[in-house]
């Protein structure tokens, strides 16, 4: 089974189905009501006038049942029969079954796609009522409209259903992806007579068992009926979240507790094409009094972030409460002298302790460092697996259902191999859904074009994290998206993975937790970089020879599981300011492609650039000659990939500490290779550390130094862009980012009158995917 589909079972017991995903179970009496009215029109034949053939039952449309897909179409007729149904007090029909013929489906279809999307649907269950207030319009419905999608197949081969599946898939992806009011999802396919109803969640997936659809006739009606009288929530539809309309144009309503918000822009928004997984959203927003009138109430803006998390996961509101009261604990141990945190105010400079030693103590300060939570709600929890359900391996090639986003393995990576290694998931628990409002709008440094301000922001960052040290937290998400500029200053945001740092739960490695590109060595071979010497004996190794007990030491000896560390945090922020420099920052002195060399650093002004220690040159090489073409591409695909995996090269940059330089000496030419001298000694110096604390990874006073070696190397990266500003242009996104952002802006309407071309254009955050294709880069923002 792939890694991307372990999200999707297959559940056996067709009755437990029903009862645990579908909307709700219809009684013996009521299918009994639905056959008798389509037997009367003629729709449904008594058993005892038909074939035995499969088709018996059902009246195919005219051309027969080998007539394409269009011999399904008389399900429509089904589907407008059973909204007669006259046996329900309490529910009404929500919606209709509403098929494309081949010729026109991919025709209405493309209308209302964003450009690029593969996406194909036969039918789908089309709200009878729109997306807004009033009926529902006229003409074709569009994917805000369908609350259920259909596929069919017209030949039963493994191949055929496999395709017909792949495209449900995509067309669930594309629809949950793109609407932020799916909670859930159903769809039904046919491959020839074979029917199966999926559901489809942010916690996991499910497909029933495939039964003949003409030979259990009972079960189709009974599907059938299930989703036509079911309400808009029990159909995945979220009542919290609306499409609201003003001023000609449309936004997103959102409800957070008893408080209303209309969006005015995306702020991030997950590219991806994954169901399974946080789905997170964050909106800039305004107050309203009501979604009628959208009345803003103030003038103030704020950030909403809209997540699926799991059940037993602590909001990052008691997250933030629990850190908060620990930071204060800090500022009273201080104050008793306690023996256990003077020693981490130790081996810094003065100036830094006595900001430490202040800031801990006054709350009002050490919480500019991070986002200020307005308020919080948490929301009902999704469908718990099924008893019965399974894994399906015939599903494991639906690539869409896995979440590459939130990266999670138990199994710790083997040794240097091109296979990669495979996760265990054992479990799939309910998510809940959590939305959270920050009282700023930051921007994201992927988002930030001035590398000063860059470097002044990850400086903050750097001190904030020496804040959670002090207060025994780690961070454990170190991103670009994660780092923030707000009002002439940085903040550490996203602290949904922050925890405790506890070395004595290590039973078991820690979950590969964050975002590949930026992800420490450890964390993503989860295995520690330092290793035993081969010669070495502990004492229970001693004792084990002594009296005969064990087996060969050599033999049985483990390497402790990795858990994440303070210093893997700070590893994060070196992957995160080496990409910015590396993908962001344009590289003009570098040579042409022909061997000529473009826009070079004037040699002559020399004496403008800064003093560097000489420590930075320890261990390295002379710079290269600037005449020779790099490959820019190359370097950068070497060092960042899109992976949870092991990257050999990443792990030789830190392993051997001296190898950096070599590698990114090529691009940093001239008066720039002083750039490339300080990612080296941060490197060297990431190494060193590593290897001085061996497996002591429980003495916080181990990585007491660390933070002052990143202020240093930050402060001279800070020095030589303030003495040589002739050399950085305005930071700059890859073009292929460019495109799909784009790409998301262009949607073109998806319902009649609410076009995803009227709302306001949306400025997203990066993924992280696909930023080492740097051949084309552009200017995010105007060049200064």
């Amino acid at each position: 089974m792939s890694a991307e589909a372990r999200g999707m079972h297959v559940c056996s017991d067709w009755n437990d189905f029903m009862s645990c995903y579908m909307p709700f179970v219809p009684r013996e009496e009521t299918v009994d009501e639905a056959v008798r009215l389509l037997k009367a029109k003629n729709l449904l034949r008594d058993d005892r006038d038909s074939d035995s053939d499969a088709s018996s039952g059902w009246v195919w449309a005219k051309n027969g049942p080998d007539s394409g897909r269009e011999r399904y179409g008389f399900l429509t007729e089904v589907s407008a029969t059973l909204r007669g149904l006259q046996t329900f007090k309490s529910r009404t029909a929500s919606c209709e079954l509403v098929h494309f013929p081949d010729r026109r489906r991919d025709a209405v279809l493309s209308q209302n796609l964003k450009p690029g999307a593969n996406v194909k649907i036969d039918a789908v269950f089309a709200l009878l009522r729109g997306c807004t207030h009033g009926s529902r319009p006229e003409a074709d419905p569009t994917f805000d409209d369908a609350a259920v999608t259909a596929s069919y197949g017209v030949h039963s081969s493994h191949e055929d259903a496999l395709e017909n599946r792949k495209q449900l898939v995509s067309g669930v992806a594309y629809t949950i992806r793109v609407d932020p009011r799916r909670k859930h999802m159903f769809s039904i396919s046919i491959e020839d007579t074979m029917m199966t109803v999926w559901y489809f969640s942010r916690s996991h997936s499910c497909m029933s068992a495939s039964f003949d659809l003409g030979t259990n006739n009972r079960r189709c009606i009974q599907v059938f009926i299930a989703f036509i009288f079911a309400s808009k929530s029990e159909l995945g539809y979220d009542e919290t979240v609306q499409i609201l309309e003003h001023d000609g144009k449309s936004y997103y309503g959102y409800a957070v507790g008893d408080r209303l918000y209309r969006s005015t822009r995306c702020i991030f928004e997950h590219d991806g094409t994954r169901i399974i997984g946080r789905g997170t959203r964050v909106w800039e927003v305004v107050r309203v009094e009501d979604f009628e009138s959208l009345k803003q109430i103030g003038e103030k803006h704020y950030a909403l972030k809209d997540v699926w998390i799991d059940e037993d996961a602590l909001t990052e509101l008691a997250i933030q409460h629990a850190l908060f009261a620990d930071i204060d604990a800090v500022a009273k141990r201080i104050e008793e002298s306690d023996f256990e945190t003077l020693p981490l105010l130790d081996n810094i400079d003065e100036r830094t302790r006595e900001e430490l030693r202040c800031c801990v103590a006054d709350r009002q300060l050490y919480s500019q460092y991070f986002l200020t939570i307005d308020h919080d709600w948490r929301g009902p929890l999704s469908k718990p697996l099924a008893p019965s359900a399974v894994p399906s391996e015939l599903a494991s090639s639906a690539d869409s259902l896995g979440d590459p986003t939130r990266l999670k393995s138990t199994l710790p990576a083997s040794a240097p191999t091109a296979v990669r290694p495979q996760a265990v998931c054992t479990a799939f628990p309910p998510k809940y859904q959590y939305r959270v409002v920050f009282s700023e709008v930051g921007t994201a440094l992927h988002d930030v074009d001035d590398i000063s301000i860059v470097l002044r922001a990850a400086r903050h960052c750097v001190f904030a994290l020496q804040l959670l040290f002090l207060a025994g937290w780690v961070h454990r998400d170190i991103s670009t998206g994660n780092l923030m500029w707000y009002n002439d200053r940085g903040l550490l945001a996203d602290l949904e993975y922050a925890r405790k740092f506890d070395p004595a739960a290590r039973s078991r490695a820690d979950s590969k937790t964050g975002t590949a590109f930026f992800m420490a060595v450890e964390i993503q071979k989860q295995l520690m970089l330092y290793s035993r010497p081969s010669n070495s004996r502990t004492r229970s190794d001693a004792r084990a020879a002594l009296f005969g007990t064990g087996s060969d030491p050599e033999m049985t000896w483990r390497a402790p599981p990795v858990i994440h560390n303070f210093q893997h945090d700070l590893e994060s922020m070196f992957w995160v300011l080496l990409w910015t420099y590396l993908v962001r920052l344009p590289h003009p002195w570098l040579p042409s492609p022909e061997g000529v060399p473009v826009a070079q650093p004037d040699n002559n002004d020399r004496a403008q650039v800064p003093d560097v220690p000489s420590f930075l040159s320890v261990g390295i090489s002379a710079p290269r000659n600037a005449s020779t073409p790099v490959n820019e591409r190359a370097i950068i695909q070497a060092l960042f990939q899109n992976t949870p995996e092991y990257v050999l090269q990443r792990e030789r940059v830190l392993a051997n500490g001296g190898e950096l330089f070599d590698i990114i000496s090529p691009i940093f030419l001239g008066e720039c290779v002083h750039i490339a001298r300080t990612f080296h000694y941060l490197a060297i110096t990431l190494h060193s550390f590593y290897m001085e604390r061996e497996f002591d990874v429980a003495n916080r006073t181990t990585y007491v130094g660390l933070y002052d070696e990143f202020r240093m190397a930050i402060g001279i990266l800070e020095r030589h862009c303030r003495e040589r500003v002739d050399l950085y242009a305005p930071l700059t996104i890859p073009e292929s980012r460019l495109a799909m952002v784009a790409r998301r802006n262009a949607r073109l309407p998806m319902r009649a009158g609410v076009g995803r071309d009227a709302r306001p254009p949306q400025k997203h955050a990066h993924s992280e995917d696909d930023y080492y294709e740097e051949d084309k880069r552009s200017s995010k923002m105007p060049k200064r």
